[in-house]
């Protein structure tokens, strides 16, 4: 009686759960709530990406639109939405019991009816092991969620970082123009005092090559820059319109960052990859309790009815596998494995993602101070130094060899400066992706 009761139990529940609805667009609504919860931007379900027409305007994209455009236009996060509807259809499928079977044969003897047999057969195995399949099911499900908002969340990390090389590249050409300006007025004096014999063949080859060279390194910033924006263009959905695409925004200064401990602490919190497995681990746990069901993994239980000229004949019916040759013991080794496998995958997540925060942050902070000293220290130093240099040289008091060594000093500290700003952002952008967030406010994004 008590053995009925709990068939009868899962029959209910299985029922029930056999009603779950496989519309995915509830799960897609939760993960846009745990995204605009982390970077303030919003997600538009599947069916609404790649609709979204680009109207930047004539001031420019920021950095926050920018990010919600890939969101609604990015084809690999596209792809990474979609299978949570599949994860959905599979979770409302496990949540189905299997079917019964209904077989009838008739036999007839001389054109006469002779016999009617029929049987209606539920195989209990399944009925069995549902609640742990189900189970193991929305574990998956969550877990898929989880994963295609961390997804989200990196790509909102690698536009940042794009967007930072983009806007960055974008000052350096700038300030390379400036710099092959400064190089041309250079060699421009230079030459009219060779001109009036007040200087030597040699110091106005050096002024000149000079000028070449940041000629040179304007073009190859150029071509940085050119292939940054198609980087950028690429994670924005964007490559295939071929409108201007003007940026607008600074890149970040360095500024002061938490303790190591604290923003270790706080990536763990907040990291849904490693909540995605947790989910897996449950999951996996869940499949181990269905698979020791596997040592009888074929039970069926059903009644069998015959009708013939002599009467009406009503029985039961059980059907079952012998596990003689097979006990189901390597279903339940390789869930032990997978179980295993899962929990060493959380390990592994824990390690990495200490470790990607702590080099970081390592990368965010030394970069800062490099900066700080060009911006404090040193730029200001050679700027006073050139310019004296240029006094010097306009009164007849310096050769064109010493003029062209301080311009080249500035020149060279000027692009340094640039590459370590660049370095700054770049480390500042791995370090909010390994965060899952934003450090803090940065006002006009």
């Amino acid at each position: 009686m008590k053995a009925a009761r709990t068939l009868l139990t899962i029959l209910l529940a299985s029922s029930l759960a056999g009603c779950a609805s496989a519309d995915p667009q509830e799960d897609y609504a939760e993960v846009a709530r745990w995204i605009e919860g982390r970077s303030g931007l919003k997600l538009p379900s599947p069916g609404q990406l790649a609709l979204a027409p680009i109207a930047s305007g004539t001031r420019g994209l920021s950095l926050d639109e920018a990010a919600q455009i890939a969101l609604e236009r990015n084809p690999t996060l596209r792809r990474d939405l979609l299978r949570i509807g599949l994860a959905r259809a599979d979770a409302a499928q496990a949540g189905r019991p299997p079917n019964p079977s209904l077989s009838i044969s008739a036999l007839f003897r001389g054109g006469d009816f002779y016999q009617l047999t029929g049987s209606l057969v539920q195989g209990i195995t399944g009925l069995l092991s549902l609640p742990a399949e189900a189970a193991a099911a929305e574990e998956r499900l969550g877990g898929v969620k989880l994963l295609a908002a961390h997804q989200a969340l990196t790509l909102i990390g690698e536009v940042t970082g794009a967007f930072y090389e983009a806007l960055g590249l974008d000052e350096s050409l700038a300030r390379a123009r400036e710099s092959a300006q400064l190089a041309e007025r250079s060699a421009g004096l230079v030459a009219r005092r060779f001109a009036a014999g007040q200087s030597d063949q040699r110091g106005l080859d050096e002024v000149r090559a000079q000028a070449l060279r940041a000629q040179r390194d304007l073009l190859a910033i150029d071509l940085q820059r050119t292939l940054a924006r198609l980087k950028l263009r690429g994670l924005l959905g964007l490559v295939q319109e071929g409108g201007p695409l003007r940026l607008v925004g600074s890149l970040p200064l360095p500024s002061a960052l938490p303790p190591d401990e604290e923003l270790v602490a706080r990536a763990l919190a907040e990291r849904l990859d490693l909540r995605a497995n947790a989910h897996e681990l449950r999951a996996a746990e869940e499949a181990l309790s269905s698979a020791e069901w596997g040592l009888i993994p074929h039970l069926e239980l059903g009644g069998n009815s015959q009708t013939d000229d002599v009467g009406n004949y009503l029985g039961p019916s059980l059907n079952l596998t012998i596990p003689l040759w097979d006990q189901g013991r390597v279903h339940i080794a390789r869930a032990l494995v997978e179980l295993a496998a899962a929990r060493s995958e959380r390990e592994r997540l824990i390690q990495g993602i200490s470790l990607e925060v702590l080099g970081a942050a390592a990368r965010a902070r030394e970069q800062g101070r490099i900066v700080a000293l060009y911006r404090e220290e040193l730029l200001p130093l050679l700027e006073g130094s050139l310019a004296r240099l240029e006094r010097a040289y306009a009164g007849g008091r310096l050769e064109a060899t010493d003029l062209a060594q301080g311009q080249g000093a500035l020149l060279g500290e000027r692009a340094a400066f640039r590459v370590a700003l660049l370095a700054y952002s770049r480390a500042l952008a791995e370090l909010e992706r390994a965060l899952a967030g934003r450090l803090a406010p940065r006002g006009d994004r």
